[in-house]
């Protein structure tokens, strides 16, 4: 049962991360460049929240370990 929680809470920890900075990407799409600070940093933690589900996804469905 812990097992299952920690996965529910990981997987939705992952994709809050993901769908928040898709989000906030939306207003900066024509401005990533990286000396535009915030462009830089919803990009940043886009990738880090794309790296995280993308990882989630593998652990899960595929059992591989990375």
């Amino acid at each position: 049962m812990l097992k299952k929680k920690k996965t529910l809470m990981r997987l939705s920890i992952s994709l809050l991360i993901y769908f928040s900075f898709l989000y906030l990407s939306k207003n900066y799409s024509e401005r990533f460049v990286v000396s535009d600070l915030p462009g830089f940093i919803v990009l940043f933690f886009f990738v880090i929240g794309f790296s995280v589900s993308v990882k989630f996804i593998i652990d899960k469905f595929f059992k591989i370990k990375i």
